[in-house]
């Protein structure tokens, strides 16, 4: 339960495509909030309080986020497609879009973290050693790809960049494929600086909730402020690996034939009309807000 560097590669991403086929999207959308509890209960076995706290502001937040934060998606879907089309997506415009899209990020986790906040804090001590195994074995893919060779990693890295931009611009020439290897080799390495982030920050975590009584203050900053827990290393691979991530979009999106630029313009078109299509299949009514979650206040 962090975040990683994955951030860094989707926030370029979303220049270039979204997720996979449209209906996914809206399929993934509508039932955000169950995967958001099935997610969640592969770390916590929560009880029917927090269940209930749980259902009731995923469903806040999500009439929440569909209400106000999907008009935005669409609006800049919109003007990064149409920069696309007229050839005007530089560095420049580029950067505008992806401070854009790390907006909307902070924008969700102000609203998001509280929840996690809340349901942490009410931890029974059971639950709270569960939590810590949970973590743990959340790790062992993270030290599995650790373990890999870094060009190996870098060259399937590159194999799925290149795979996941074929649905939206169609087949790439030997010269683009050639280019995406490239930069992915250029990167840092970043399974093992993930790995370690990922430990020293879910130790920080467990150690503010096993206090007694436990760091609230802590606990809130590390879910809402992740970024100022960065590890140097985690820190420094993520500022290189943006840097080259752009250099890649924008060649990529240089190198793009007239058909490849139409198809990706259609598709990004595709899903501002997805979101708005979301937008009207909103509830006429916000949902009840949720029961406050009390907090456990003994640890034997």
């Amino acid at each position: 339960m962090s975040c990683s560097s994955a951030h860094v590669r989707c926030v370029y991403l979303i220049v270039i495509c979204l997720i996979s086929q449209g209906c996914g999207v809206k399929l993934f959308y509508n039932n955000a909030d169950r995967l958001a509890r099935w997610w969640v209960s592969d770390y916590i076995d929560m009880d029917k309080a927090q269940r209930a706290y749980f259902n009731a502001s995923s469903a806040e937040l999500m009439y929440w986020h569909r209400t106000t934060q999907l008009a935005v998606y669409r609006d800049e879907l919109l003007r990064v497609s149409n920069a696309i089309e007229s050839q005007t997506l530089d560095a420049d415009r580029l950067e505008e879009t992806v401070e854009e899209v790390e907006l909307w990020g902070l924008a969700l986790t102000s609203r998001a973290a509280p929840i996690g906040v809340d349901v942490l804090l009410s931890l029974s001590p059971k639950q709270l050693r569960s939590f810590d195994k949970a973590l743990v074995k959340s790790n062992r893919e993270y030290q599995r790809e650790a373990k890999r060779d870094p060009d190996d990693y870098a060259k399937a890295e590159a194999k799925d960049y290149a795979r996941f931009l074929r649905r939206f611009v169609g087949r790439l020439s030997d010269e683009q494929q050639a280019l995406i290897l490239e930069k992915h080799l250029e990167m840092l390495p970043d399974a093992q600086v993930i790995l370690d982030y990922r430990l020293e920050w879910q130790s920080k975590l467990l150690k503010a909730l096993q206090l007694e009584p436990p760091d609230v203050a802590l606990v809130e900053d590390l879910l809402l402020n992740f970024d100022q827990h960065y590890t140097p290393e985690f820190a420094e691979m993520i500022e290189v690996n943006e840097v080259i991530y752009q250099e890649l979009t924008l060649q990529l999106l240089a190198s793009l034939k007239e058909t490849q630029r139409t198809k990706l313009a259609s598709e990004v078109q595709g899903y501002a009309k997805i979101f708005a299509e979301l937008i009207a299949d909103a509830p006429l009514n916000p949902p009840p807000s949720p029961d406050p979650l009390p907090r456990y206040t003994v640890r034997p």
